[in-house]
């Protein structure tokens, strides 16, 4: 009979999970037992007690030995993958999503697939399969997809080129030592003038204006928002001939030529002229009532923006007090719908407001870069990256 150790051993072999790997200083890291059971347990089987692991490894062996796997995707002709002897009659019945249900008959044969089935024509979806040979019997999700991908009406006629690039890189001699949206717009009509057919951005997703020690795109606080250091303060309109606009001279603006002259990017300074001259502009604004465009803004993302605005001014007040990332903030304040937090919002509302505003000025800023890429004669335009996931204190 088998030992614990080996059903462990051979139900992570059949869930694919690696015995160990090589790191880069070449030592041989091996994959622990206790590693296994909480990746096994993580796809639903239980080996929480001998007898428990040998059932889960039977139906995994049950399942990996069925006629057809649990989860198959038909080839454009319509044949799916079979664990039978070419020759083998079957049966199958697919319940469509709509609930409708088609069903037939065929032999199981050779093909550069292997030993497959032939499936009628089915529409794109997920379905459900069931296939039938003699006393073999499985049930599958059957998922049908198109053969390619979307593709825009502008290509279909031929293929484009165009460029991508990291914002941040686009630095000029007007900036304050990194690229902003103004920059995006100025590089698209370049490119469009030239015959480019988009522009490719690193990802513009919202990271820490807390926490300027957080700098990669690809692990930002939110997706759903834009970082607001990308904003070009000198193209707000609202700032030609306002106070905030006397922030940038002076010895402001010797500390902005040295970091125009400097080879790296210095986030947290940069942020700290940034954020005063639109903390000036923003008060300014307030004090005559900010413009229709950007109530319509805020109704339009709604709860969406207030939560993420709510979000910005909450790290901003508990770093000050020394909380700097989620797992040292108070209880209360890690659950959005808390009393805590509405009250934080109702006697924050300024800040809050700000920081919506940051969000509004920056979906300004791209929208412009979006219309000067059209201009141009882009024929897709902007395309966003798009981080596949974000920071866990976001």
């Amino acid at each position: 009979m088998s030992t614990d150790s080996e059903i462990i051993d051979r139900l992570a072999r059949l869930l694919g999970i690696a015995h160990g790997y090589t790191d880069v200083h070449q030592n041989e890291n091996v994959t622990s037992d206790e590693t296994k059971r909480a990746i096994i347990t993580a796809f639903g089987l239980d080996v929480s007690t001998a007898s428990a692991a040998r059932a889960s490894l039977a139906a995994m062996e049950k399942v990996r030995g069925a006629i057809v796997a649990p989860l198959v995707t038909p080839d454009t002709y319509g044949t799916i993958p079979v664990r039978a002897a070419s020759g083998t009659n079957a049966e199958w019945r697919v319940t469509l999503e709509d609930g409708s249900a088609r069903e037939g008959r065929a032999r199981v044969e050779q093909h550069e697939r292997g030993t497959v089935l032939w499936l009628d024509h089915l529409p794109d979806g997920y379905h459900e399969l069931v296939v039938r040979a003699g006393e073999a019997h499985a049930e599958s999700l059957l998922i049908v997809a198109p053969q390619r991908c979307y593709q825009p009406e502008q290509l279909e006629n031929g293929r484009g080129w165009g460029l991508t690039c990291q914002v941040a890189s686009l630095r000029g001699a007007d900036d304050i030592g990194i690229g902003t949206l103004s920059a995006v717009a100025e590089l698209a009509r370049a490119a469009g003038r030239t015959g480019a057919s988009f522009l490719g951005l690193s990802p513009l997703h919202a990271l820490f204006a807390s926490d300027r020690g957080k700098i990669s795109p690809y692990s930002p606080s939110s997706r759903l928002f834009l970082e607001p250091l990308l904003i070009d303060p000198l193209r707000i309109p609202e700032l030609a001939g306002s106070g905030a606009a006397k922030l940038l001279e002076g010895d402001t603006a010797a500390q902005m030529n040295s970091m125009r002259q400097s080879p790296f990017v210095d986030h947290g300074a940069m942020w700290a002229i940034v954020r005063r001259v639109l903390d000036a502009l923003w008060q300014e604004i307030r004090s005559r009532n900010p413009s229709a465009e950007f109530e319509a803004f805020r109704r339009e993302q709604g709860d969406n923006l207030r939560l993420h605005a709510t979000f910005e001014a909450i790290s901003e007040k508990l770093r000050e007090q020394g909380s700097t990332w989620l797992g040292e903030w108070p209880e209360t304040y890690r659950d959005r719908n808390s009393p805590e937090v509405a009250r934080f919002a109702k006697e924050n509302a300024d800040l809050v407001h700000f920081h919506e505003w940051l969000q509004f000025v920056a979906d300004r800023q791209l929208a412009d870069a979006a219309r000067a890429a059209a201009r141009a004669g882009m024929e897709i335009g902007l395309y966003r990256d798009l981080a596949v996931g974000g920071d866990s204190g976001g």
